[in-house]
């Protein structure tokens, strides 16, 4: 049942022509979101000094730092409505 009720609301013409997608995430606003304003990919100054795992981490949240201002920038492109909800 739900599944017919779910097809006949996503294709609904009239709902299609109103309606957007948006991402919602209620923890994502641009104050927890850190990155360097002159280098988006800049690593600490002590990068080469600490351990394996350490450094694991630091390249995965600069990965992460990159892709969400890649996805600000495109929202603020593509769609304002979303990005203004960031």
């Amino acid at each position: 049942m739900a599944k017919k009720v779910m097809l006949a609301v996503a294709n609904n013409p009239k709902l299609l022509a109103q309606s957007q997608p948006i991402l919602w995430y209620t923890d994502l606003y641009m104050g927890n979101i850190f990155v360097a304003e002159d280098n988006l990919a800049a690593l600490p100054p002590d990068y080469e000094d600490i351990d394996a795992d350490d450094k694991e981490i630091v390249l995965y949240n600069k990965e992460k730092a990159i892709w969400t201002k890649a996805y600000e920038v495109v929202s603020f492109l593509n769609d304002r409505v979303a990005w203004r909800a960031i």
